[in-house]
């Protein structure tokens, strides 16, 4: 701070200067005594002296200019000071919030998806008709397609409702319904015999089962459980036992088959596994050239030699097949007048003993008359015999047209295939072949697998260890197994002997009780509403052939044209 210095030229009026200092008030220091220069005191007219009032006034006034030095300017501790200088203020201001941009745009999708592309990042700047991302449109097409799909099928409902029913349709329909009139008719004639009888057979058999329940366990019972006891002891005590020679030499052989496996998986492959090998590559390569070629003169020459071949073996079957015929329905004629010629012989020969007496006719001409109708019989046997060859080669016909039809349209299938040329289809079959040969190849060559070495030795150390429990004897699994079917029929045996308990007596009566009411319920038949039922049943079927027959509303094929407007509006 700057010392402000006293001018000598001027003097203090009044005791309260406070010793000549300029206060912050402005010329007079504390505001209460005022400094007067020379120059003032010089142009100050005298006055009348008037001390008997300024004594108490000036009095007062010192009260009151002690107090208030004593409050507002008694010395306080020495003021901080520091240096003036010129420097930059730096002014920081702190806050909290949240920053918006002046203008904002929310952009979304007019339909959902996965986002599969976005072209823009934050700080970027664009333009009206950038794009910023893209959908995955895997999906939407997928969806196009389904909703394309639906379109298609909403036209064909209209031009189907509009074309009317098709007559499969009709004859559906009126199936429908002569079964629903024949279960009507069923209902109402009641419960067939055959019905009664299955009923009546299940009721005899829940009662013999019953009656079994009660009487208990028979001998010949007790003795099948008790053989089943034995049979599995005597597999048990088998199972205990030390294996036979004959099942170890089998064990051994099993392990040195195993072995002889893994050997040869890790010894590798052999010369004469990679050149098959090789040759299948040279083969499958051969065959895609020769596809991706396309036919030469000599393909379509022996293919135009099958359809040649195919066609004349048609017109001979079908020569051969008509000449049998023909033979058979000349067989059918020539029975047929046997037939008759018999037939005659024995109308006669019947006629003329009619016109004897029954007495006097000798055995000759019965017997004649019998042997005429022993004709009769077989010139019949052979006129149905004959029928039945000429069915049978017409049938044979037939099969053999249609056989011989075949093989001419896959020989001109063939040969069309041939002219048209290699598909993609088969190019790409005759590529896999050979990407499959070469694959067999280099796996050869590669050696074996680790798996498969893996998978050598696990079979190996298998078989081994089934040598070793052979001769060890069963195995722990194995004897727990063969008790267990013991501890089976030993409580087998304990049950057959004991006798049906209550709830299995209970569960026999309730089965008894429930076919007895299956019997009653087909002896009384149908109940009234079973028969509304059925009534129903016809009514709906009648109406949907009525419907079938008349086709389409103008109400449904409104309804189908306003089903292909949202189609439509869905394809959008």
């Amino acid at each position: 701070m700057k010392d402000v210095q006293k001018d000598p030229t001027r003097t203090d009026t009044t005791p309260g200067s406070l010793n000549g200092h300029e206060g912050a008030n402005g010329a007079g220091g504390n505001g209460f005594a005022r400094e007067l220069s020379t120059a003032e005191l010089a142009g100050m007219r005298p006055r009348r002296s008037r001390l008997p009032i300024v004594l108490p006034a000036a009095l007062v006034l010192l009260l009151a200019l002690g107090a208030a030095w004593w409050f507002f300017l008694r010395p306080g501790p020495p003021p901080n000071t520091a240096t003036v200088r010129r420097d930059t203020i730096i002014s920081t201001v702190e806050t909290t919030g949240k920053l918006e941009a002046q203008s904002s745009a929310r952009l979304s999708f007019k339909v959902p998806g996965r986002v599969a592309e976005v072209y823009a990042k934050a700080g970027d700047q664009v333009e009206a008709g950038d794009v910023l991302a893209v959908l995955d449109m895997d999906n939407l097409e997928r969806q196009l397609a389904e909703a394309r799909t639906q379109l298609e099928i909403s036209k064909l409902k209209l031009q189907q409702a509009k074309e009317g029913a098709r007559p499969e349709d009709v004859q559906a329909a009126a199936a429908d319904l002569n079964a629903a009139t024949a279960r009507l008719n069923n209902v109402r004639s009641g419960s067939r015999s055959e019905d009664i009888a299955a009923a009546q057979a299940v009721l005899n058999q829940a009662q013999a089962r019953l009656d079994q329940l009660r009487k208990g366990a028979t001998p010949e019972d007790i003795a099948q459980a008790e053989a089943t006891l034995r049979q599995a002891q005597a597999k048990l005590e088998q199972v205990k036992a030390p294996a036979t020679p004959d099942q170890i030499a089998q064990a051994e052989a099993a392990v040195r088959e195993a072995q002889a496996k893994y050997d040869a998986l890790a010894a590798g492959p052999i010369e004469q596994d990679v050149a098959a090998a090789q040759a299948a590559v040279n083969q499958a390569q051969a065959n895609l050239d020769k596809v991706r070629a396309g036919p030469t003169e000599q393909d379509v020459a022996a293919a135009q030699a099958a359809v040649d071949q195919a066609t004349a073996s048609r017109t001979q079957v079908a020569s051969t097949a008509a000449n049998t015929k023909e033979q058979a329905r000349l067989a059918v004629v020539q029975a047929s007048n046997a037939l008759q010629n018999a037939q005659d012989v024995y109308g006669k020969i019947k006629y003329d003993n009619s016109q004897v007496d029954p007495e006097d006719l000798n055995d000759d001409d019965r017997n004649r008359e019998s042997k005429a109708l022993r004709d009769v019989r077989d010139a019949e046997a052979r006129v149905e015999q004959a029928v039945l060859d000429y069915e049978a080669a017409k049938q044979t016909e037939i099969a053999q047209l249609a056989s011989a039809d075949a093989r001419v349209r896959e020989a001109q299938a063939a040969l069309d295939k041939l002219r048209a040329g290699p598909t993609a289809e088969d190019i790409a079959a005759a590529q896999a072949g050979v990407d499959q040969a070469q694959a067999k190849l280099d796996a050869l060559n590669a050696g074996p697998r680790f798996e498969d070495l893996a998978a050598a030795q696990a079979g190996v150390d298998q078989a081994k260890s089934a040598l070793a429990d052979l001769r060890a004897g069963g195995t722990p699994a194995a004897v727990t197994a063969a008790q267990a079917d013991v501890d089976k029929a030993q409580a087998a045996l304990g049950k057959v002997k004991a006798g049906p308990t209550v709830e299995e007596l209970r569960v026999a009566e309730e089965e008894v009780k429930q076919a007895r009411a299956s019997l009653d319920k087909a002896r009384a038949g149908a109940t009234p509403d079973e028969i509304r039922e059925a009534e129903a049943g016809v009514a709906a079927a009648q109406a949907a052939l009525d419907k079938a027959k008349a086709g389409a509303t103008g109400t449904d094929v409104a309804i189908l044209e306003q089903q292909i407007a949202l189609s439509e509006l869905a394809v959008e």
